[in-house]
């Protein structure tokens, strides 16, 4: 079944001291994890950067592998991140991890600018099916958060297929779903994340 993961982390959120303290990250970092940070590999990132890059990383998978397993509980530290480095394509410089949820192996992209982390899951490396958007907004009220990400969404996937009348739902597990002509498109997962002044999607098309 195919699905689709996101998350976001807006920087000016976290608390940098707290971040750095081990009775914090220890509930969010596998022990293994700790190892992954290296300076002469990240030598631009902070390690409370690293910490919610691999929060935004988790969470994404969580996003990701929850559609097939309803059931299933966020846990951090169960979420294991295998391996991580830099790479570049057109968009620009990306991490990219592979991680291990549980049985499943899956992969992930994530960009960080000076403002906030962006995180996408995918069960391949390869993401030239997965498109996605990350939008600044005004307002950091939750109910503007959840209205702007749809509003977003709507807009991309008008320009997209513009004979197409695209409506998003809520699935009872939590997750979105497209409507396309008022039908469920359940062959096009979608992801939604917001956090602080910014909201973001990915989908598999």
């Amino acid at each position: 079944m195919r699905s689709a993961g996101n998350d976001i982390v807006a920087l000016d959120k976290i608390d940098p001291g707290r971040s750095q303290h081990p009775g914090f990250y220890t509930k969010i970092l596998a022990g293994a994890e700790n190892a992954l940070y290296q300076d002469d590999l990240f030598p631009l990132l902070s390690f409370e950067h690293f910490l919610w890059l691999l929060w935004s990383i988790k969470e994404s998978v969580y996003k990701y592998a929850k559609r097939t397993c309803p059931g299933l509980v966020f846990s951090p530290t169960k979420i294991v991140v295998e391996s991580i480095a830099t790479s570049e394509d057109e968009t620009g410089l990306f991490y990219a991890a592979q991680v291990r949820a549980g049985s499943g192996v899956f992969h992930t992209r994530s960009f960080i600018t000076a403002d906030c982390i962006f995180s996408m899951a995918n069960h391949t490396n390869d993401f030239s099916e997965v498109t996605w958007g990350l939008h600044p907004i005004d307002n950091d009220g939750h109910e503007f958060q959840s209205r702007a990400v749809r509003v977003f969404l709507l807009q991309r996937l008008t320009t997209l297929f513009p004979d197409v009348y695209w409506e998003i739902e809520k699935s009872p597990e939590g997750y979105p779903i497209l409507l396309r002509d008022r039908q469920p498109c359940h062959h096009i997962p979608v992801s939604f994340a917001h956090h602080g002044h910014f909201v973001g999607y990915s989908l598999a098309l």
